[in-house]
């Protein structure tokens, strides 16, 4: 049976490392890179902790099996995960994507939860999930009130990712951005575009509303 505690010691002693090698930091580029990479290895060490247990199950079954059954029990097949170009697993995109969606919700550190979001949208850009990664990055941006990058991030939505089922909603948003910073007639002009091209948008009732607001 793997040994959790030796497991949680040698997480222990890299997150140490990380910490220390962040604080000693100066260079921007340099601490957002850690940070993504902490992002990785954090949903790494989740996926490997799950497998570990996991296969910690299977050992205590075989033991068990062993002392009834005569003939050795054949070995599982194991079906290989799908790498992205990244390196990274979809599991592990799923689990960072996921971690993002937390902190989003959270509402406490909406910097985090855009700086998670980018692990996916620079390193598996043309990954399923990275539209609504690079979505809820723009949605972080405007929660903060940074209506300029909110509308840049959600801008990046619909230049890249036509296919999104946030295709539209980024547009609606960008509108959004503009009645903010006291743009109504960009407002307007975007808002009645998106009624006139897409009439059966789930979400026409927030379009409406806006267009009322600025009668």
């Amino acid at each position: 049976m793997i040994n959790m505690e030796v497991l949680m010691k040698r997480i222990f002693v890299f997150s140490f490392v990380l910490i220390v090698l962040i604080s000693c930091s100066s260079n921007k580029k340099s601490i957002d890179e850690l940070y993504n990479q902490m992002a990785i290895t954090d949903a790494r060490i989740a996926i490997l902790t799950e497998q570990i247990m996991l296969l910690d199950i299977e050992a205590m079954r075989a033991a068990q099996q062993t002392q009834v059954v005569t003939q050795p029990a054949p070995e599982p097949v194991v079906t290989p995960e799908v790498v992205t170009t990244s390196g990274m697993s979809d599991a592990e995109i799923n689990r960072i994507y996921e971690n993002g969606r937390r902190m989003y919700e959270s509402r406490v550190d909406y910097p985090a939860a855009i700086r998670i979001f980018q692990v996916i949208t620079t390193q598996a850009p043309r990954h399923e999930l990275a539209a609504n990664s690079q979505y809820w990055i723009a949605e972080s941006f405007y929660a903060m009130g940074d209506w300029t990058a909110a509308r840049n991030a959600f801008q990046i939505v619909v230049n890249q990712y036509p296919d999104s089922n946030k295709y539209i909603d980024s547009q609606v948003k960008i509108a959004l951005t503009w009645m903010r910073q006291n743009r109504p007639d960009t407002a307007r002009t975007m808002l009645e575009n998106i009624r006139r091209t897409y009439p059966t948008y789930e979400r026409m009732s927030v379009v409406e509303q806006n267009l009322r607001r600025l009668r």
